[in-house]
């Protein structure tokens, strides 16, 4: 290998490992701000509502995703919120679910987080671990490749 395409292959390696460091912070970034989003305030108390509907939509590739709304009773007021993320899996109209509310102001409230909204902020750091690991590893295979090829 010549100098020429020496120098093209290790610019090739930086443009790389950047752009992987680059995607990799971004994902990082991503799950603080989806973090952020989906954390019960820790001023905030917690009771149990009842699903009193499921508010299905149809998207337009297709499927019907669900966006439950929940009725929860505090002080003998009722009171009802519709969660901020939609779902492929329809909650059971009746079941039972864990609501968080302000106690200064109990209409100010928000379904407690649940799995999928676990598995969005856990998703975001895997998927920049990967990234970043797999710019690693393939940097370091061109490297080797590079030294078996010079020999």
């Amino acid at each position: 290998m010549n100098a020429d395409e020496q120098a093209s292959r290790n610019n090739r390696s930086k443009l790389l490992l950047l752009s992987c460091i680059f995607f990799g912070l971004l994902f990082v970034v991503l799950s603080l701000v989806a973090h952020n989003h989906f954390k019960q305030n820790p001023g905030w108390k917690q009771t149990e509502g009842v699903v009193i509907d499921t508010n299905p939509t149809t998207r337009q590739r297709g499927g019907v995703v669900y966006t439950p709304t929940v009725s929860y009773r505090l002080a003998g007021k009722t009171y009802e919120v519709t969660s901020t993320v939609s779902s492929a899996y329809a909650p059971d109209i009746g079941a039972r679910v864990a609501v968080s509310y302000d106690p200064m102001n109990p209409g100010r409230s928000r379904l407690h987080d649940n799995l999928s909204t676990t598995l969005i902020f856990l998703m975001y750091p895997t998927i920049a671990f990967i990234v970043l690991v797999a710019s690693v590893v393939y940097i370091v295979q061109l490297h080797r490749t590079d030294g078996i090829t010079a020999r």
